[in-house]
Formats: structure tokens, C-alpha cells, sequence
């Protein structure tokens, strides 16, 4: 009898199984980027500012993540508006699936770059890196306004807003989840 039962749990556990494959698969995908530099002092105390801060949150850990995407005012030659986003590790493919056009390393955290890689703040070095993450591909096309069903990353990061108009960097707006902070630098 005990035999029978194992039987049916395993047929069982094959069948859920092979329902789940069926609605779509993990495939490894790869992102070669080019290693650049910070060549401002004060975007990388910046930087590091970020990472001290987020130390208190309790979703810290040596390989959190941090994306800053880059956009330059259109009006002004040398401004831009910076945005910092930290994450933890399990959101590397949340992070490289944006299309990063570069990173650095500080200290053992991973700084992806979007948008655009302004001369006057970093430099690029001659090296490269592949970054492997695991993406999902639905085994059909999705209908019109259908969404495949993934599950989400973990949600906790900071966010931090800031202009940079060529000499200096002005905090705009930062949120922090582990403390409830929200400010708005204008109020």
C-alpha cells in the first residue's frame, strides 16, 4: 500500500510539474558590459553616502545593487539628473534586463549605468565583464494584453533623485523604505 501511495506522489509531482514547464521556462541569458570609472570625487563620496545609509535597512548585505540612470537636460550642455536605485542581488535580472550600458564596481557592490555615461563623471577602461542571469520566456507568444505570470523580486531598495549641473550635485527627492522616509528636497 505504502508503495502504491509513493507512486501516486511522484506521478502527481510530475504531472503539477510538467503543467508549470508548460506555461514557460528560465533560460540563461549573458550581458557583456564595459567596466567604467567615477572620475568625480564627489559622485563617488555620492555613491558611498548611498551605500552607508542603506547599511541601517535590514535588506543590506555586501552585494546590494545599485543602478543610476542618466539623463541629460536637454537645455543645458553640462547638467543631468541622476537616479540611484539600490537592490538586493536576487534583482541582478530586474537590473541587466533594463539594458545597462555599463557598470563599475565600488567597494564589493555592482553599479549598473543607464541612458547615458557622461565624460565629465566617469571614463571607460579598456576591460569587459559578462553578466549570466536567469530570465523567463513564455513557451507561447502572450495574446494582446495578456501578461505571463512571474514572480516578483523583492521589492526593497532606496531611491535617491539628483540634478548635477556641471560643479555640484543638489539632492532632489530620496525614499527609504526601512525607515518610512519620503522627502522631497523642495519642501
Amino acid at each position: 500500500m505504502k508503495k502504491i501511495i509513493r507512486i501516486l506522489i511522484i506521478l502527481l509531482v510530475l504531472q503539477v510539474s510538467e503543467s508549470v514547464n508548460a506555461s514557460g521556462k528560465w533560460i540563461i541569458e549573458k550581458k557583456t558590459l564595459s567596466k567604467i570609472e567615477c572620475r568625480n570625487k564627489q559622485l563617488l563620496n555620492l555613491i558611498d553616502s548611498i551605500f552607508i545609509k542603506d547599511r541601517s535597512c535590514p535588506y543590506y548585505s555586501d552585494s546590494l545593487l545599485l543602478s543610476i540612470r542618466i539623463s541629460q537636460y536637454p537645455d543645458r550642455k553640462m547638467a543631468f539628473q541622476l537616479i540611484f536605485e539600490t537592490g538586493i542581488a536576487s534583482l541582478k535580472r530586474s537590473f541587466l534586463s533594463i539594458k545597462p550600458i555599463g557598470f563599475l564596481k565600488i567597494s564589493k557592490h555592482t553599479c549598473y549605468i543607464y541612458n547615458i555615461i557622461p565624460e565629465c563623471l566617469f571614463y571607460s577602461t579598456k576591460e569587459s565583464y559578462t553578466f549570466y542571469y536567469k530570465d523567463y520566456a513564455p513557451s507561447k507568444k502572450p495574446k494582446r494584453g495578456e501578461v505571463p505570470l512571474i514572480f516578483p523580486d523583492d521589492d526593497s531598495f532606496s531611491s535617491w533623485t539628483y540634478n548635477f549641473d556641471g560643479k555640484e550635485f543638489t539632492l532632489l527627492e530620496m525614499y527609504q523604505p526601512c525607515i518610512n522616509k519620503v522627502a522631497n528636497a523642495n519642501r
